[in-house]
């Protein structure tokens, strides 16, 4: 067992997956959340082969594979016609980068990982903690947490690692920038089969519309038991009071194609999602403090790429700390191991976080001849050429 203590901040997936990578090296790991309980927001997400590559390696794929769906395909239609104008075949992808594609329930994945760190006793995970104040005293690091009572509780560790999202209280510190809201926003629902009557689903296939303006991802979830949908479209009435609301979503999707049309009429518009990322930076380590998932590297969905570029950052931590031996460890050591992190990590992270984008305004072109030469181009790429996503799938750490 290590003599080092490890601080983390943050109980998404970023924060689950850096305690258990961790706490199974032998650190005392204590994980800080500030709600009630751990739960991810939203419905569906997407794992790329470079995360299920990383899930079987450690030991958590086959739980995974108890909820998750395997499409076949993800198509990328025109959202006027309902066209496909071309698709990735996920067969391929799995033999190509040595890991499936899949789409899972984001409280699954999370729930998976925090039960594996659990199971350890060097472990300890701790719901109704907010961290509301941190100090580095050079040797080790204070953070002090607050309970919804009122009380404080603080916790002394070697090093502090802050994965408290986009909004993170850690890198507003060090840094000081704020999010920077798209104009997008989403509405999301996962729905159970028996209640979309009506609907010619393709359970096989995860379904991309891209129109002007906005975009519809629809695939299947929980085993193929709930349907995901998440509608995406830029507010005509952005930044005003209210702006991305219900009315606006049927106005968006009201041109659109008639499977579009019936499909956002099973949306549910009880909660939307502003769409927002944090810019790009090349320091994400501050004497024995450093940032990791959103809070380092915030992107749009674009890529699919968010939750598996946390998993990312925490092997890299992991493979680094654990490098500096059992501790003590002194300033200069710690140091070191942020300068290979951030090496290996902030080029990729931040390389996500700026095509995201790119990626997303393809998908949204709104003149004639932009729809036009996006499906042109969309139409003769070759599917079995992945030169442009093979930079992120084919990542390893």
């Amino acid at each position: 067992m290590s003599q080092a203590k490890i601080i983390v901040s943050g109980g998404g997936i970023a924060g689950a997956a850096v305690t258990l990578m961790l706490g199974r090296e032998g650190f005392e790991v204590v994980q800080l959340e500030q709600a009630e309980e751990f739960k991810e927001v939203g419905a569906g997400m997407h794992i790329g082969p470079n995360i299920t590559r990383m899930f079987t390696e450690l030991g958590l794929f086959d739980r995974l594979t108890q909820t998750a769906v395997f499409p076949e395909r993800l198509n990328f239609r025109n959202a006027i016609t309902g066209d496909v104008v071309n698709y990735i075949d996920l067969a391929d992808v799995k033999k190509t980068f040595g890991g499936p594609y899949i789409v899972i329930h984001r409280n699954d994945v999370l729930q998976t990982i925090l039960q594996a760190a659990d199971e350890l006793p060097n472990v300890t995970i701790s719901a109704n903690r907010k961290v509301v104040d941190f100090v580095d005293e050079g040797g080790a690091v204070t953070v002090t947490a607050e309970s919804a009572d009122g009380k404080h509780h603080t916790y002394v560790g070697d090093v502090f690692l802050a994965a408290d999202g986009v909004h993170s209280i850690v890198r507003k510190r060090f840094v000081g920038d704020t999010t920077q809201p798209t104009g997008y926003v989403a509405y999301r629902s996962g729905l159970p089969i028996e209640e979309m009557g009506g609907l010619d689903l393709d359970m096989t296939a995860i379904n991309c519309y891209m129109g002007p303006g906005l975009h519809l991802m629809q695939y299947g979830l929980r085993a193929g038991a709930l349907y995901n949908q998440v509608a995406v479209f830029r507010s005509p009435s952005y930044p005003a009071d209210d702006w991305g609301n219900p009315d606006e979503l049927l106005e968006a999707y009201s041109q659109m194609c008639p499977v579009i049309q019936k499909s956002t009429s099973y949306l549910s518009t009880i909660r939307r999602w502003p769409l927002a990322d944090l810019p790009p930076i090349d320091k994400w380590t501050f004497g024995r403090i450093a940032l990791l998932g959103d809070a380092a590297h915030a992107t749009t969905q674009y890529l699919a790429q968010g939750a598996g570029q946390s998993l990312l950052d925490a092997a890299s931590l992991t493979k680094n700390l654990k490098a500096l031996g059992d501790g003590p460890w002194s300033d200069e050591a710690v140091a070191g191991c942020w300068a290979a992190y951030e090496a290996e990590r902030v080029a990729l992270g931040t390389g996500v976080q700026r095509n995201s984008r790119l990626w997303g305004d393809m998908w949204h072109v709104d003149t004639p001849g932009s729809i036009l030469m996006r499906d042109w181009l969309f139409a003769n790429r070759d599917r079995y050429n992945y030169d442009l996503i093979k930079w992120v799938w084919g990542a390893r750490v």
